[in-house]
């Protein structure tokens, strides 16, 4: 009996210290939740969209969508599958999807020009690009004699060259004159064929510079116009479908060949061959980012709460913006520190501010932002919005 006595006092003791644990944990968990939803997050708030955050997740869904009907799709040579625009920037794309037997070569034309031959493969996912704008394409496959047609209805799109006569600037007709208008609020990359035609267009605002390379794009890209500014742009590396393949904040040689300047505008452009004779099959290669996120000191948001309800207004001039993981502003503080107070976190993270004005956060849920400046905090009244 006094064995069982004491188990019983063993177990009715562990329940206890158990029970009184679970209250702890449940006042802290009460306690963070109410500072996550107290004033700091303001709901009058200026939210930031953050563009391209969600422009890489319909990137990722889409390596997903075009490897799933390359392996385990039905599709044909006779009846493929077709995607427009896969990667949401460049709707003068599409992207052809099919298996053969055995491996093939496939002739591709498109409006009654030949424009070239697909490597030989089994599983086929043919790049296209180099469609009129607001015209029904008629895009042509021809396999040892066989043919299939598809018809690709685009949109219309910018095609003014601002008395840029684009035949002034190209070596050859198979060439073609990519333009951005460096100064422009919504700048973007377009091409054009030698009769001026709108070929090509690289569906992102805010390119305030770029390098234009054979099967690439490098740009320097800002959700935010940025020309006027000091909000540091994020260098892009984009393939001809739209697809972002690398990410860095090192912006070094995007500086174009020719720059132009046409009514008053600065735009940048050269002479780029945009087809080959002959093309490989398209890859999907997993997106790198080439810079390491910034170092920053990690407080205890219920530590700090208080101060943060009770901050004042930041009252000064500044910009801000998130690009993916990549934070640019624009604050002229000295002996400042940005902090960034998550919702889905216990932890503020607070970032000295550079000399560059960007840093590299893993940016999880909704952001609100401070500013630390000599142990005093002061909002900025701003959300980033992941």
């Amino acid at each position: 009996m006094k064995e069982n006595g004491v188990n019983r006092v063993v177990i009715i003791s562990t329940f206890v210290v158990f029970a009184i644990a679970m209250i702890f944990v449940t006042q802290y968990v009460t306690s963070y939740s109410k500072n996550n939803n107290s004033k700091y997050f303001k709901s009058y708030n200026t939210i930031e969209n953050n563009e391209l955050t969600n422009i890489l997740k319909r990137q990722d869904a889409m390596d997903e969508r075009i490897k799933d009907a390359s392996e385990n799709g039905e599709y044909t040579f006779s009846n493929p599958c077709i995607i427009v625009n896969p990667y949401d920037i460049s709707p003068l794309s599409a992207v052809v999807i099919f298996n053969t037997k055995s491996f093939k070569s496939i002739n591709v034309s498109i409006n009654d020009k030949f424009i070239y031959t697909a490597e030989k493969s089994r599983k086929h996912i043919i790049p296209i690009y180099g469609l009129f704008a607001n015209s029904n394409n008629v895009v042509t496959l021809e396999m040892d004699g066989e043919e299939t047609t598809l018809d690709v209805k685009t949109s219309s799109y910018n095609f003014d060259t601002s008395g840029i006569k684009v035949k002034d600037y190209l070596d050859g007709k198979t060439h073609y004159f990519m333009v951005g208008n460096q100064l422009d609020k919504s700048s973007n990359i377009r091409g054009f064929d030698h009769n001026g035609n709108l070929l090509y267009y690289l569906d992102l605002d805010y390119i305030s510079s770029a390098r234009l390379y054979a099967d690439r794009f490098y740009v320097g890209y800002n959700a935010k116009y940025s020309h006027e500014n000091n909000l540091h742009d994020i260098r892009l590396e984009i393939d001809y479908l739209g697809k972002i393949l690398s990410i860095t904040k090192d912006l070094v040689d995007l500086d174009t060949e020719k720059n132009l300047d046409i009514n008053g505008s600065s735009f940048i452009g050269t002479p780029l061959n945009l087809y080959n004779n002959e093309i490989a099959n398209y890859s999907i290669k997993p997106r790198i980012d080439q810079t390491e996120y910034t170092n920053s000191e990690k407080i205890i948001t219920n530590d700090i709460s208080d101060s943060l309800d009770e901050a004042p207004v930041y009252e000064k001039e500044f910009q801000v913006v998130a690009n993916g993981e990549y934070i640019s502003y624009d604050i002229t503080e000295k002996n400042a520190r940005l902090l960034l107070v998550n919702k889905t976190s216990q932890y503020t993270f607070a970032y000295d501010l550079s000399a560059d004005n960007i840093i590299k956060h893993n940016i999880k849920g909704n952001i609100s932002l401070y500013l630390e400046i000599n142990g005093t905090y002061y909002s900025l009244l701003t959300t980033l919005k992941n």
